[in-house]
C-alpha cells in the first residue's frame, strides 16, 4: 500500500478527475492503515492490558446483573422464581439459591431508595428499624447501587464471596460507595403538630421523652418522629393534609397486625390513633396507657 502511494506521487502527466479520484482513494486507504492496530514490531497495544469496562448504571442494576457476578466468581446460582416480602422493606425480594443457601435480592427504583431501607438495619442484622427479627440462619446484608442483598447462611466464606460479587457491580469491579440517603424534610407544621401533641400528653399527666430519632415504615408515605411515653415507643406521623393521613390509615387492619398487604410482627402490641393530620402508633402491653394516648390524639382533631 505504501509502495503504491510512492509510485502514485511520482507519476507525471496531466491531472485529470480520474487521477484525482485515484489519489483520494489512495490517501484514504493510507489514513485508515495508520489507524489499524499493528502487530509485531510496530505494535502499540499490549494484549495483556485490560480494557476498562463501561460502568453499570447504579440506579438500574438487575437480578440478572447479580447472577452474572455470582456465577463469575464460581458460585452456583438457582433462580427460583419465588418472591419474598419483608414488612420492614419497601420492595419485595426475588429469591435465589446460591450454593444451596437462600439469597434474597431487593431491587429498588433508585440507589437512594435502597439506602433509605438499608439505613434501618442494625449492625448484626437482628434488628431493622424498631423490629426485632428472628432469622432462621445468620443474616448477611450487602448493598450496591439500587440492590440490597440478604444471604441467610452459617458460611462466612460464602457471605464474603456474595458481598464481593455485589460490590463488583459498582464500576468494573471497583466497590461503590453507598449513596447518601436523601434527608427527609420535616415540614414546619409537622414539628408544630408534634409539639402540640407533647404538650397535650403532658397535660394528661403522662411523662414524655422527646428524641431526635425518626422511624420510617415501608407502608406509610411519611416518616415518624419517635417519642417515648411512660417508657413506651410512640411513633408520630404528621401528614401535609387530612386526605393523605386517611389514605395511609385506611390500610391498617383492625388489630394492627397487617397494613395493606404486609403482615407485621411488632415488638409489642400496636395501638393506632389518628385525628386531623396526625397518625400515631403506640407499642405497648398497657391498654390503659393506649386509651389515654388515644383520647389525647382525638382531642387534637
Amino acid at each position: 500500500m505504501r509502495a503504491n502511494l510512492r509510485r502514485a506521487t511520482a507519476t507525471t502527466g496531466p491531472i485529470t478527475s480520474r487521477t484525482l479520484r485515484h489519489a483520494a482513494v489512495i490517501l484514504l486507504a493510507c489514513a485508515l492503515w495508520t489507524l489499524l492496530p499493528l502487530r509485531g514490531e510496530g505494535a502499540r497495544h499490549d494484549d495483556a492490558t485490560p480494557v476498562a469496562a463501561v460502568p453499570l448504571d447504579a440506579d438500574n442494576l438487575t437480578v440478572d446483573d447479580l447472577v452474572t457476578a455470582l456465577t463469575g466468581r464460581g458460585l452456583s446460582v438457582e433462580q427460583t422464581g419465588a418472591q419474598v416480602r419483608q414488612p420492614f422493606f419497601a420492595v419485595a425480594a426475588e429469591l435465589l439459591r446460591v450454593n444451596g443457601e437462600d439469597l434474597q435480592v431487593f431491587v429498588y427504583p433508585a440507589a437512594v431508595d435502597r439506602a433509605a431501607d438499608a439505613g434501618q438495619i442494625g449492625p448484626d442484622g437482628s434488628t431493622i428499624g424498631r423490629t426485632q427479627v428472628d432469622w432462621n440462619r445468620p443474616p448477611h446484608f450487602s448493598e450496591t447501587g439500587n440492590l440490597l442483598v440478604l444471604l441467610l447462611s452459617d458460611d462466612d466464606r460464602l457471605a464474603a464471596e456474595v458481598e464481593r460479587a455485589a460490590l463488583s457491580l459498582g464500576s468494573d469491579g471497583t466497590p461503590m460507595a453507598s449513596p447518601v440517603a436523601s434527608p427527609v424534610a420535616s415540614p414546619a407544621t409537622g414539628g408544630a403538630a408534634v409539639n402540640d401533641l407533647v404538650v397535650a400528653l403532658r397535660a394528661e399527666g403522662l411523662t414524655v421523652e422527646e428524641t431526635d430519632e425518626t422511624v420510617r415504615q415501608a407502608f406509610f408515605s411519611v416518616p415518624a418522629t419517635l417519642l417515648r411515653v411512660e417508657g413506651a415507643d410512640l411513633q408520630v406521623f404528621v401528614y401535609s393534609d387530612v386526605a393523605s393521613r386517611e389514605t395511609d390509615a385506611a390500610q391498617i387492619d383492625p388489630d394492627g397486625t397487617s397494613v395493606g398487604t404486609t403482615m407485621i410482627t411488632w415488638i409489642a402490641p400496636p395501638h393506632f390513633a389518628s385525628a386531623g393530620t396526625i397518625l400515631t402508633l403506640l407499642l405497648t402491653d398497657d391498654d390503659a396507657l393506649a386509651e389515654r394516648v388515644e383520647r389525647v390524639v382525638a382531642a387534637l382533631g
